[in-house]
């Protein structure tokens, strides 16, 4: 049996692309969200972004 052993770089290399991969796979909806509303309502994405971001915080601002 072989043992195979990870210095720190290779420790933090491996999370720090863990979590670019997890920062990406939560991004992807949020995009083609955006997307998706510009097509519907023909707004520039800004306004989609801010409407997404009050429905998943709870509140509701007007800018």
């Amino acid at each position: 049996m072989t043992v195979h052993t990870l210095s720190d770089a290779d420790i933090t290399q491996a999370l720090n692309t863990a979590k670019t991969v997890v920062a990406d796979q939560k991004l992807v909806p949020l995009i083609l969200t955006l997307v998706e509303h510009q097509q519907l309502y023909d707004e520039p994405p800004e306004k989609g972004l801010i409407q997404l971001i009050n429905r998943s915080s709870g509140g509701h601002h007007e800018y």
